[in-house]
């Protein structure tokens, strides 16, 4: 989730929040960079809306308790009112070892402390963006570049929703096709398989449908996996349209939101909701989870026997 940044600057420390996060976040987001005790160069990165952490500071205690953190670092992506928002709320509401609030709107950085620091920010030339960019890291992406990937039925051709469940109707045994399409996603993202040809995207967005082989393509997820997992499920939901689209649309948010990435989760379930006519209900836990500050290395999915029986079901 983090890389190893060492950040001296108000400007440095808002590129290195940017860089935790593989993105340029819209206002209204607010990062934490929770400094763990042991490691205090190697942040991780939490991202929150604005007002929900203002709503629920207490949200990062859980955090910080897991890594055995000492401090966090805030960055606000908005107006300096709403750092000092943050601030206050999390001096005064929580038992949090605060070391700075910084807001920025990306063209200055104010400390909101009341010492009257602040610096200009220039993402393009900042030392922490160039080193990141040399070390191969990816390239912080703009809002358009995230909603493209999450834009369904992108590519040539995609699976109707017609096409989808006549594939579905055409399998003769069920349970072995959707376990066979469970196996791909999990040896996609650990790394041991491809999805390969167009019959293997038919049949994983297909399968897609069932809510059980959508569950259990959720639960092969893990904070190890879960950039790989965004990039399977926005892949695969480009390739898609109606309900299908719409459940790895779903899917798409859990990875980000294991990724540690709620602005792409966020975002991602805003795109599932949209795809249909009302509110899409892997989306809806994924923004629970993420309003309620949980930590994703909390998570883990159900027993061997639940998914069994679910499995059953098909």
């Amino acid at each position: 989730m983090a890389h190893r940044i060492v950040a001296s600057t108000l400007a440095e420390q808002v590129a290195a929040a940017v860089v935790n996060i593989g993105m340029v976040p819209e206002q209204g987001w607010t990062v934490a960079n929770v400094v763990d005790a042991a490691n205090p160069d190697a942040p991780n990165g939490l991202i929150l809306e604005t007002a929900d952490l203002i709503a629920e500071p207490s949200c990062l205690t859980d955090v910080m308790q897991y890594l055995a953190a000492s401090s966090l670092i805030v960055i606000v992506f908005g107006t300096y009112d709403d750092g000092v928002a943050v601030d206050q709320a999390l001096r005064e509401r929580t038992g949090l070892t605060v070391m700075s609030v910084i807001a920025t709107d990306l063209i200055e950085a104010r400390c909101t402390c009341g010492c009257g620091s602040s610096e200009p920010v220039d993402l393009e030339s900042n030392r922490i963006i160039a080193e990141a960019v040399a070390a191969g890291m990816e390239i912080p992406r703009p809002r358009h570049d995230i909603d493209q990937a999450l834009t369904p039925g992108r590519f040539d051709q995609p699976v109707t929703l017609e096409c989808a469940l006549s594939i579905v109707e055409a399998v003769a045994d069920r349970r072995a096709w959707a376990d066979e399409a469970i196996a791909t996603v999990a040896g996609v993202l650990n790394d041991e398989a491809a999805v390969g040809d167009r019959d293997v995207v038919d049949h994983l967005v297909a399968a897609s449908l069932l809510i059980p082989v959508r569950d259990l393509y959720m639960f092969q997820v893990t904070v190890t996996n879960a950039r790989a997992a965004w990039h399977l499920f926005t892949d695969l939901a480009g390739h898609a349209e109606g309900e299908a689209a719409r459940n790895l649309l779903g899917l798409a948010a859990f990875a980000a939101w294991m990724d540690g990435n709620g602005h792409a989760a966020r975002l991602a379930c805003d795109a599932a909701d949209n795809a249909g006519d009302e509110a899409h209900t892997l989306a809806d836990l994924v923004r629970m989870a993420a309003r309620l500050g949980m930590n994703p290395a909390h998570w883990t999915p159900p027993a061997s026997d639940v998914l069994e029986r679910a499995l059953e079901t098909l």
